[in-house]
């Protein structure tokens, strides 16, 4: 069995992995520095820690590549910010979480262009290529290789430019032109040089193996695999080590000498083992148990597949355990166990499906074909069989598009040096054909039309860059006025509460002044959270209201009731929202309509969907806004309600944003009698959807 495109391994890790997996100073060192590390020194620690922990624990990576992000956004520390994010990027590829990866390597890519760091910008868009190569999205890593290469031909970075050409080789290689691709490999191994550092050589020798391999030339892929291995023996690079004998175990497994296979799969089990590297033990577990299944000897099949699981749940690398998965499946199949055998199936395809990997999606539609057609189940395989054609299809199609936009690229380029070539040899034949006194003339009206055509070109493009400046200035002026709006938050609702607590402190009642404090701190961690994102999920939003309304009802000693209601259909986590838009609107219902009521009063708060649009409705059956006045100017408190203030500020600025109707419609209840009988706000939101690849 053979998930990937071709049995070898194409290898751009080796220029990458370091950084995921990096040369780092030690756990236990770095826990040492943190201690001693003033604040803005953190966020560059914390990516350290989070690169040392990829091996070990997916969790805590994420842990501390988060804190590295959260201490350089206070900081305001721009450069350790892209480079958090690069780690928390690079390491979630590294795990198989594509769509988050590309979250934080765009976010990377954006503040490295932002602060001008070219040769940071080239290297973070190597990464996205790789990223998009990952997902079979060649076109576009094809797009970031180019932009790439042409910040290394700008800042005449010689190692730079020859990674740049290994990566346009790797490109030819996976759309299928191997011998375009050797001819990209050996042209930077030859002319190199002293640029050339032992990653890269290394590197190049496996994909020239990769790529006569996928010639079925496999006497010449070992000899450049044996010839990487020298080299990594020589150079003791154990981090190598694993891939080339991982591709030296795929050449025997391709020639069907299973026991020779073995032999090296071990020995990149070994050496991945050694350098503690999460993502090279698993494969070597998911090889290892291919092999044992292809020999029928299914219990050690079992044993190295299982491994294989243990790691990949352990380092949320949701692909490899997809592949494990699928393989468990096919060991059902052979002992005819097809129940058992489905559910393997069906576990796999779900991974697969939320990761869209649309490969192993077409794979597994087909082995559910199978397996219900040799159970009996022959609507089912029907149904199967039918999504295996439309992906395999739109897969088909995909890469036919990209196929054309590539030859398009190539066509446009070839002809435009055709054009210049012809524009050349007509100008001087007519040199040669003309007197000096004509040729003086067209010179001067040539130079003169040039020099006219240049200058208003340039005064455009000087406008133009004029007017994109100012417009992005204002964009960042706004960006900055909602991020001190959501923070202005914080003291509110921390004014509030604490006022409660000091209450329950008066009166001396100690156990409501610890329940309402445990869920203070709660409600203030949800606060101080969200109120540092732009965007948040609906279903975060709903937490922090529920948890808020709760602490008002012991503040109030359960004066009113409170529902939450979501429109069927909706699934709020996928959903994200500006945060605590509706707070202000709760809080104004709970203290002016419901705190006066004589009987017990009863707060709704409902969502719904339409066109794009977030329909957020606060009813309460309160005592109306008439009469909250009066009693409001009775009393002459002098109070204004920030909260109050500050959305309506907020709500004018996304206007200006996004360009959208962004309403809040305040509307008066009446009763049969026409007497007041509470009011309701309508909050009409555009929504985003969660971010995916």
């Amino acid at each position: 069995m053979n998930k990937n495109r071709t049995s070898l391994l194409i290898v751009f890790l080796i220029l990458s992995g370091r950084l995921c997996s990096g040369q780092t100073a030690g756990i236990d060192s770095l826990f040492e520095k943190l201690t001693k590390a003033a604040p803005e020194q953190q966020s560059e620690i914390y990516s350290s820690l989070a690169q040392e922990f990829i091996p070990h624990s997916f969790e805590k990576f994420t842990e501390y590549s988060q804190k590295a992000i959260d201490l350089a956004q206070e900081t305001g520390n721009r450069k350790q910010e892209a480079a958090a994010c690069f780690t928390a990027g690079t390491g979630h590829r590294r795990a198989g979480n594509y769509d988050t990866a590309y979250y934080y390597l765009s976010i990377s890519l954006s503040i490295a262009k932002e602060i001008m760091d070219s040769s940071y910008t080239g290297q973070i868009l190597r990464n996205i290529g790789y990223l998009y190569l990952d997902r079979g999205k060649y076109y576009d890593a094809y797009t970031c290789f180019s932009e790439d290469l042409g910040i290394a031909h700008a800042l005449h970075d010689s190692l730079s430019i020859l990674k740049g050409y290994q990566n346009m080789g790797i490109y030819y290689f996976l759309t299928g032109m191997q011998e375009k691709a050797i001819e990209y490999f050996i042209k930077v191994l030859d002319s190199g040089g002293r640029h050339i550092d032992n990653d890269l050589k290394l590197s190049l020798l496996i994909n020239l193996s990769a790529a006569f391999g996928d010639l079925e030339k496999i006497d010449k892929a070992k000899q450049y695999l044996l010839e990487a291995l020298d080299l990594a023996l020589s150079q003791n690079d154990e981090y190598s080590l694993p891939t080339i004998y991982m591709n030296i175990g795929n050449v025997f497994k391709n020639k069907n000498e299973p026991d020779s296979a073995l032999f090296y799969f071990k020995k990149s089990l070994e050496f991945s083992k050694k350098i503690q590297n999460a993502y090279k033990i698993a494969d070597a577990y998911i090889h290892l148990g291919e092999v044992y299944f292809h020999k029928k000897d299914y219990e050690k099949s079992l044993q190295n597949l299982n491994e294989a699981l243990i790691i990949a749940e352990k380092s949320g690398m949701k692909i490899k355990k997809a592949i494990a998965v699928y393989t468990l499946g096919m060991i059902e199949i052979e002992k005819k166990n097809y129940p058992a055998a489905l559910g393997y199936y069906r576990e796999a395809l779900s991974i697969a499906e939320s990761e869209n990997a649309r490969d192993l999606m077409k794979d597994l539609y087909y082995a559910l074909y199978e397996a219900c057609y040799a159970k009996g189940g022959y609507k089912s395989s029907i149904e199967y069989y039918k999504q295996h054609i439309s992906l395999k299809d739109s897969i088909f199609t995909k890469a036919g598009n990209d196929k054309i936009l590539e030859l398009e690229t190539r066509y446009k380029t070839e002809k435009k040096e055709s054009e210049i070539r012809f524009l050349k040899e007509t100008e001087e034949l007519q040199s040669r054909e003309i007197n000096r006194q004509k040729t003086q003339k067209l010179y001067i009206i040539v130079i003169s039309t040039f020099i006219l055509i240049t200058g208003v070109l340039i005064f455009n493009r000087f406008k133009l860059k004029q007017k994109q400046y100012k417009m992005e200035l204002e964009k960042k002026n706004m960006d900055i006025e909602q991020k001190l709006l959501r923070s202005q938050m914080n003291p509110h609702f921390i004014f509030n509460s604490l006022n409660s607590i000091q209450s329950y402190i008066s009166a001396n009642n100690m156990f409501l002044a610890m329940s309402y404090l445990s869920k203070f701190a709660r409600l203030m961690r949800l606060i101080l959270d969200n109120t540092r994102k732009p965007y948040i999920s609906l279903d975060n939003e709903i937490n922090t209201l529920q948890l808020n309304m709760e602490l008002e009802q012991i503040r109030f000693k359960n004066k009113f009731d409170f529902r939450i209601e979501v429109e069927e259909g909706i699934i709020p986590t996928e959903i994200l929202i500006p945060p605590m838009l509706l707070q202000p609107y709760v809080e104004n219902a709970i203290k002016h309509g419901l705190l006066n009521l004589e009987k017990k009063g009863l707060l709704t708060i409902s969502y719904a969907t339409r066109d794009n649009i977030l329909i957020c409705n606060i009813r309460d059956n309160g005592i109306g806004r008439e009469a909250a006045a009066r009693i409001n100017g009775s009393q002459k408190t002098g109070h204004r309600s920030l909260g109050m203030e500050v959305t309506g500020e907020r709500l004018n600025i996304m206007k200006k944003q996004t360009g959208e109707n962004i309403t809040a419609v305040i509307t008066d209840l009446k009763d049969e009698n026409n007497q007041p009988a509470g009011t309701n706000v309508e909050l009409k939101i555009p929504y985003k959807t969660a971010l995916k690849l």
